[in-house]
C-alpha cells in the first residue's frame, strides 16, 4: 500500500484536537492511541474489523496526515474524505 497524504487546516489547539479525537473513538467504540505532542506523532486507530495506522505533523497553519497502514477494502478516497471532514470539526 502506498502511504495516503491528506494536508488540512492546523486546528486552532493540536492538544484540543488530540483529546477530542481520542474521545470521539472511544464513543465510536475504537481503540485510539497516539504518541507525540502538538508538533508530530504517530497514531493508531484499532476496531474489532480494521486497524489503521499513521502519523500527523504541523506546519505553520496546515495539518498533515499520512496513513501508512490500512485495510485492503478502505480505498483512498474515502480516507481521503473522512480525515477532511473529521479534521473541519476540530
Amino acid at each position: 500500500m502506498k502511504d495516503i497524504t491528506v494536508v488540512v487546516k492546523k486546528p486552532q489547539s493540536m492538544k484540543n484536537a488530540l483529546t477530542k479525537a481520542l474521545a470521539d473513538a472511544k464513543a465510536y467504540g475504537v481503540s485510539a492511541t497516539f504518541d507525540g505532542d502538538e508538533h508530530r506523532g504517530i497514531g493508531k486507530l484499532v476496531h474489532s474489523l480494521a486497524t489503521v495506522k499513521g502519523n500527523y505533523k504541523v506546519n505553520q497553519d496546515r495539518l498533515e496526515v499520512t496513513v501508512t497502514e490500512k485495510p485492503f477494502v478502505l480505498s483512498e478516497k474515502k480516507i481521503r474524505k473522512a480525515i477532511s471532514k473529521y479534521c473541519a470539526t476540530l
